[in-house]
């Protein structure tokens, strides 16, 4: 993938800080979705326009539209909610081994660089914010794996203690390894760096906080693919257990011709 072209973890991260400092007072983004329209240039400005949909007193809607030289990119729904009082109740994290117990992932990366330079490119196409630490490591370049996992957090360290920050960490990193875990389940994968890869739509729901600096677990699965298209589901924990949010992505998995 060309090196000029947005990731899309970074729009969903802008447009997610976008939303939320147009937010009411005491409210917070709890989710957005997302059509990916056209490819972003990395060396040219993306402006975002939000336009406020609804405004009630416990639910609040933003249009966030991202537009490069008057282009419309991208299209995102995020809605944002009041904080209140109510049940809690989750899906248990799985049971992994911590980021303490694990390698980063330049140790994997470096590997695949010379035992399959193709998924080299895919994994790591770009440099990211993000310190990674996989959990699922083995043989990556056979594929057959159920989830593909990984702890990671913010390189360097977010600053302060602000909470929209930490939700576009999570809106970010809810992109890494999606469709390329779609290709990593496959029996057989890519050796000449035959595909191409592209995300339809992307949709995040925001469950809860967690503590600044932490480490995040994020379990990426693909349900389907069929006819070029690939349906990936993720959930993300914190490292005390919490369940912190929920993705699901359609994109394009297309062999080149």
């Amino acid at each position: 993938m060309p090196l000029s072209r947005v990731f899309g973890g970074r729009f969903l991260a802008e447009a997610l800080v976008s939303a939320g400092q147009d937010a009411p007072e005491g409210f917070v983004v709890t989710a957005l979705s997302g059509q990916f329209l056209r490819v972003g240039n990395v060396d040219r400005p993306i402006r975002y326009e939000v336009e406020q949909l609804r405004n009630g007193r416990s639910v609040a809607t933003r249009i966030v539209r991202a537009m490069q030289d008057d282009v419309l990119l991208a299209l995102f729904m995020v809605s944002l909610a009041a904080a209140r009082p109510s049940p809690d109740n989750q899906r248990a994290m799985p049971d992994v081994p911590g980021p303490d117990a694990l390698a980063d992932q330049a140790v994997h990366r470096d590997a695949i660089a010379v035992s399959n330079p193709a998924l080299h490119r895919l994994l790591w196409w770009r440099e990211h914010p993000l310190e990674v630490r996989p959990v699922t490591t083995a043989d990556w370049s056979k594929g057959g794996d159920d989830m593909f996992a990984f702890w990671f957090r913010a390189s360097p360290p977010l600053p302060g203690n602000d909470r929209l920050a930490r939700s576009a960490l999570v809106a970010y990193a809810s992109d890494r390894f999606v469709l390329t875990t779609a290709l990593l389940q496959q029996s057989s994968l890519p050796e000449s760096g035959g595909v191409t890869l592209a995300t339809i739509g992307h949709s995040l729901w925001l469950h809860r906080d967690y503590e600044p600096g932490s480490w995040l677990l994020s379990c990426v699965q693909s349900r389907s693919i069929a006819d070029s298209r690939a349906f990936v589901r993720s959930e993300i924990f914190a490292a005390n257990g919490d369940h912190v949010a929920s993705m699901g992505q359609e994109g394009l998995i297309v062999p080149k011709s």
